[in-house]
């Protein structure tokens, strides 16, 4: 291996041999069934000697390439995948857009609507019937309406698929 104190004269470049490369080359069957339109063809390693070799001695090579037969499935599993994501998304972002806005509006609602100290507490009363106040709190319990029902909803679709997997 070859340090960066080295110069390139010193460095040792080892090719790699290539393997013998077999050549194939088509055959066509002699005992092809005479009604056939096209004759029987088989692959055929050619022999390094010169001398014809006998065809019923030559057995037919069959290649499966693994790719065309996991292929297809592979693509449509994926394809599926993508669907049910894309569906998933979809669903979840409008609650994960609720959890979000009654986040935010409760701490806006402490910032905004409910100052702290002594001059919080006598304004208070003025600030909850002020339309920002009044709109920031509706999002608060919209919001914490909108999670219990996604929890039941969730909660019935879970229990829905453990009593459909038991039953």
């Amino acid at each position: 291996m070859a340090t960066r104190s080295q110069s390139r004269e010193e460095c040792i470049v080892i090719e790699e041999e290539e393997p013998p490369v077999e050549e194939f080359t088509l055959v066509e069957d002699a005992d092809a069934d005479a009604d056939a339109k096209q004759p029987a063809l088989f692959l055929h390693e050619e022999s390094e000697s010169s001398e014809e070799s006998d065809i019923e001695e030559v057995e037919p090579i069959v290649v499966i390439e693994p790719e065309t037969l996991v292929l297809p499935y592979v693509e449509s599993m994926v394809e599926q995948g993508r669907t049910c994501a894309q569906y998933v998304f979809n669903v979840s972002s409008i609650y994960l857009c609720w959890i979000m806005l009654h986040y935010f509006s409760a701490h806006l609602y402490v910032y905004y609507c409910v100052p702290s100290g002594i001059y919080g507490f006598l304004i208070s009363p003025f600030l909850v019937a002020a339309p920002h106040c009044r709109a920031i709190r509706w999002i608060l319990q919209s919001g914490g309406a909108m999670m219990d029902n996604m929890w039941l909803v969730f909660g019935t679709w879970a229990c829905s698929r453990i009593i459909a997997k038991g039953g």
